[in-house]
Order: C-alpha cells, then sequence, then structure tokens
C-alpha cells in the first residue's frame, strides 16, 4: 500500500512540469532553455518538499554517499516478481559507469536528455540493424 501512495504523489507532483514545459516550449522536438529546467527544478522541489521523496532522474549512482537513512531488502529473483514498465531509452536516465556525458535539456518532456554512453564499442556492436527500433515523433534508437 505504501508504494502505491508513492506512485500516486510521485505522480501528482510531476503533473505542473507538462503545463511549463509546454508554456515554454510549445512546438519543435528542440532542446529547452536553462530557465526551463531552472523552472521545472524549483516546482519540483517545492511539490514535493517534506514529502519524503524527490526526482528519480537524474541521479548519479557512482555516488557511494547519500542521506536516505532507508535499507532495503535484496529483491526478488525477476521470476518471482510481476515486472512492468519495461522501456527504452535513447540516453541513461543516471549518470554512472561508462553513461556520464551530459546529453543536454532535452525538449522538456522528457526526451532527448540524459546521460549518453562514453565507453567503446566494437565494429560489430556498431553494426547498424536492419529495421528501426522504437521508432517514434521523438526519433529512434540506433547503436552508438
Amino acid at each position: 500500500m505504501r508504494i502505491a501512495i508513492f506512485y500516486v504523489l510521485a505522480a501528482l507532483a510531476a503533473m505542473p512540469f507538462s503545463a511549463i514545459a509546454k508554456e515554454a516550449h510549445s512546438g519543435g522536438h528542440g532542446p529547452v532553455s536553462d530557465q526551463v529546467i531552472a523552472e521545472q527544478r524549483q516546482n519540483l522541489a517545492k511539490n514535493t518538499q517534506g514529502k519524503g521523496f524527490g526526482p528519480q532522474s537524474p541521479r548519479d549512482i557512482d555516488s557511494v554517499s547519500g542521506n536516505n537513512p532507508v535499507i532495503f531488502s535484496p529483491a526478488p529473483a525477476y521470476t518471482q516478481m510481476n515486472l512492468c514498465n519495461i522501456h527504452f531509452h535513447k540516453n541513461a536516465e543516471h549518470k554512472g559507469g561508462e553513461f556520464t556525458q551530459y546529453a543536454g535539456n532535452g525538449d522538456g518532456h522528457g526526451y532527448q536528455s540524459g546521460y549518453q554512453y562514453t565507453g567503446k564499442l566494437t565494429q560489430a556492436e556498431l553494426a547498424p540493424v536492419d529495421k528501426e527500433v522504437c521508432p517514434s515523433k521523438h526519433g529512434s534508437l540506433h547503436p552508438g
């Protein structure tokens, strides 16, 4: 029950962002200004203050320090879970490992931002595939 309440509160807290992004960027799919990002972060901070949670991303998952006193037990094996919301991203949501190059502000709606891969890929890994992967109005995924 607690987790359901958390998701409802997180969704409610995020609702004002779509209005802000739409006002500041109501057109193409280009990157938004730093001002739009600052306003989104300010509203998120205001709407989540004292509620015990904040943004899911971006987070630096290479950081070993933090201030969350909650210790979580290990998750059960994936075969015992009812997985949902499996999705792909053009860039990583979180900074960590070899995903460390900031992709930019994005379009204010969660697209074209995140962290890009900075590691090395082999020629085989960079080889094009024979069809588009996850095509949408925001683009598609491609090797590299």
